[in-house]
């Protein structure tokens, strides 16, 4: 019997980031809910090991939690639920930007945005695999 993935769950983590660090943004979960809230939409991007990424799309629901800051230092609840409306994979960043609309930029939430512009206009460099983003 083969068994589907139904939700991702997301252990967002601000505190993984360093102290002023820009991509801080990418964890914070209250500000991507906000942002939904006033566009309808946000784009998360999730990390994928491997090459076969059939399963994404037996994947429709999301859950973020963020860790607590207190002894035991453990995910207790969930803080956002949220409806996956596509999922694709890219294998890189001159991918992500050949085949991502540039009208859905908007969607995209702070250094998120990055990943889709050029080095020269403040992007990451282009062919870095994006395994960690």
């Amino acid at each position: 019997m083969a068994v589907k993935p139904l939700a991702i769950l997301i252990p967002a983590n601000p505190s993984s980031y360093p102290s002023g660090s820009e991509e801080i943004d990418r964890a914070n979960v209250n500000a991507h809910k906000t942002h939904a809230d006033l566009h309808g939409i946000v784009y998360w991007n999730v990390p994928a090991s491997g090459r076969n990424h059939t399963w994404i799309n037996d994947v429709k629901t999301v859950y973020f939690v963020q860790p607590n800051d207190e002894a035991p230092y453990r995910c207790d609840k969930v803080t956002y639920k949220g409806e996956i409306l596509q999922g694709e994979h890219f294998l890189t960043k001159s991918d992500m930007r050949a085949k991502f609309p540039a009208g859905e930029v908007n969607h995209l939430l702070g250094t998120r945005k990055k990943v889709w512009e050029l080095e020269r206009n403040g992007g990451y460099e282009a062919d870095r695999r994006c395994e960690n983003y």
